[in-house]
């Protein structure tokens, strides 16, 4: 079986046309170069060169491998420069499962800036409820997943990447958008949805209403925060949902905080047992400053969700 440095030894001498030119070339000895070419013609059956007056002339044999031998070499430089890529988090996957509202947040801005630096990688972009995403998570199917709901799942590292709250949004003349918080009492006589088949919010309305008040307040009920703010737009009510991705999906909604405050904590959740790849790695970090970036634009340019 030849070997790759027989090839170069080989390409050498019909690049430089000489045994001590493809010597000088590979930092070898002329005999060296010579007895490497004499033995790769023992394995092969057949001579590549004809020596005489300290020159080599290839044979048709030599020809005709010689473009086959390159190719062998493009390949190898495109291997190398592959493997540069990967060195510096320039090539590969980036996985991540999100539940919807946070996919249409703040997550598609960090996509988009770490896609500008990075535009080699591939990007794998599940939508998943947040029992999902955690799963997907935990099993390795994914880089990372975004939830905003606590997780005690054994299997994964968390992250929190900020504080938010659970808020109530509504129709900009709806009579509460003038109030500056939503006290619990104010939702007497509103029709007030909900999506509480969602577990995890189910859990932070519930540190807040009692069964029974759950059960009077929460007139219509759906099962995610999308639907839920849809039958708002149409004239159904208020809606209790967290913030993440109303403002990009229903601008023209107001959203308003809840007293007590109900808080509710992004996070960032990946396999504990597994290091994060390079690429995923500089993805959290890029997730991380497209927060704090969202952020600042949110505090100097005041939508009618936040206002």
């Amino acid at each position: 079986m030849l070997h790759l440095r027989q090839l170069e030894i080989f390409r050498a001498v019909m690049l430089s046309g000489s045994l001590t030119g493809a010597g000088a070339r590979l930092q070898m000895s002329q005999p060296a170069v010579s007895k490497a070419v004499r033995r790769m013609e023992d394995q092969l059956g057949f001579l590549l060169f004809r020596r005489g007056q300290g020159r080599v002339k290839p044979t048709e044999e030599a020809v005709k491998l010689i473009r086959e031998v390159d190719k062998v070499f493009q390949t190898l430089g495109l291997v190398e420069r592959y493997a540069q890529d990967l060195k510096g988090a320039h090539s590969g996957v980036l996985s991540i499962a999100s539940t919807p509202t946070m996919s249409c947040g703040f997550l598609p801005a960090a996509i988009a800036a770490f896609q500008k630096q990075r535009p080699k990688i591939h990007i794998w972009f599940n939508t998943a409820k947040t029992s999902e995403a955690i799963e997907m998570a935990a099993s390795g199917q994914v880089d990372i997943g975004l939830i905003y709901a606590p997780s005690d799942h054994p299997e994964v590292a968390i992250e929190r990447l900020f504080d938010t709250e659970l808020g109530c949004v509504m129709l900009p003349d709806h009579p509460l958008s003038n109030k500056e918080w939503i006290m619990l009492d104010d939702l007497d006589g509103s029709s007030v949805i909900s999506n509480v088949r969602n577990e995890s919010l189910y859990g932070l309305i519930g540190r807040m209403l009692t069964e029974p008040d759950l059960e009077k307040r929460i007139t219509m009920r759906c099962n995610n925060t999308i639907t839920a703010c849809s039958l708002v737009r149409a004239g159904c009510g208020v809606a209790l949902v967290e913030p993440m991705g109303i403002k990009e999906l229903f601008p023209e909604l107001v959203w308003r905080p809840l007293s007590p405050a109900v808080p509710i904590h992004p996070r960032a959740v990946f396999n504990k047992s597994r290091k994060l790849s390079r690429v995923a790695a500089i993805f959290l970090e890029t997730l991380k400053a497209s927060v704090v970036s969202d952020f600042e634009a949110r505090s100097t340019n005041r939508s009618p969700l936040s206002a």
